[in-house]
């Protein structure tokens, strides 16, 4: 099923785990944009940081040919693939990887993050 009203492409079901970031207002103000400028539809996009999904789920409403979402640690990983299957039941246009940016190979027409502003321990 694809959204086109901006109010309902963001109108999601969201959980939570522990050590997981909620999006901020920094993230809200992407999805905003996101959901009012569809970049997406039936194109390859690549998303760094997949976080609690809600970019993940709003380009899967917006008609992403294919999605690659990435999370560097498996249990963040395990909170957006929850999300995306409470929110968009059936989708099977995604991919979920455990990788660092930095090591995401493949090809993409658009590449979406939302970088956290934390220090990750790992320069690059």
């Amino acid at each position: 099923m694809r959204f086109t009203d901006p109010d309902e492409l963001l109108a999601m079901d969201l959980a939570s785990a522990e050590g997981d970031w909620r999006p901020t207002p920094h993230g809200e103000h992407l999805a905003r944009t996101l959901a009012e400028n569809n970049l997406v539809q039936g194109k390859r996009v690549l998303e760094l940081g997949g976080g609690v999904a809600n970019h993940t789920i709003l380009l899967l409403r917006q008609g992403a040919a294919h999605v690659v979402t990435t999370e560097i640690v498996a249990s963040r990983s395990e909170t957006t693939r929850a999300n995306v299957e409470r929110n968009c039941p059936g989708a099977t246009n995604i991919e979920y990887r455990l990788a660092d940016w930095l090591s995401t190979p493949d090809r993409f027409d658009v590449v979406i993050t939302n970088p956290p502003f934390a220090k990750s321990g790992k320069q690059n």
